[in-house]
């Protein structure tokens, strides 16, 4: 399940308008390729083995098959309970890092205006509540 959370983050935000962007789908690449900006190494070497297998990966999760919320709790569980404090959170936050990008880069004309939609807005509040990130 792990492997899939980005992939679970980035397809329910992107899609929480009701349809997922050519230019989403563009800023999810480019973030698997500079995963290095990312805090976590969890994230980092998953964002890795991603891009081996992100076609099949991204399929499987696009097709409405996989219970995003149920698969999200359980990866939470994982982390908080196999990996230090420090980098669960990290991790966490790396997942919200993913989901804020996505929400900004489909905001506006080009993305060049600084809107979140209202359906984005209600689905970055209810990852945070699903990773259990501290406010």
């Amino acid at each position: 399940d792990i492997i899939y959370a980005p992939l679970l983050v980035f397809g329910v935000v992107a899609n929480s308008d009701g349809k997922i962007e050519a230019k989403e789908l563009k800023e999810f690449s480019e973030l698997l390729i500079h995963e290095p900006t990312f805090d976590s190494d969890l994230m980092r070497e998953i964002m890795l083995d991603l891009q081996v297998d992100l076609k099949v990966l991204l399929k499987n999760v696009l097709q409405g098959k996989m219970d995003v919320v149920a698969t999200l709790k359980h990866v939470t569980e994982l982390v908080d309970n196999r990996v230090k404090v420090d980098e669960a959170l990290a991790f966490k936050f790396s997942l919200m890092s993913i989901g804020v990008r996505i929400a900004e880069i489909s905001g506006g004309l080009f993305g060049f205006e600084d809107t979140v939609s209202t359906n984005e807005q209600h689905t970055l509040s209810s990852l945070i509540s699903i990773l259990k990130i501290p406010l």
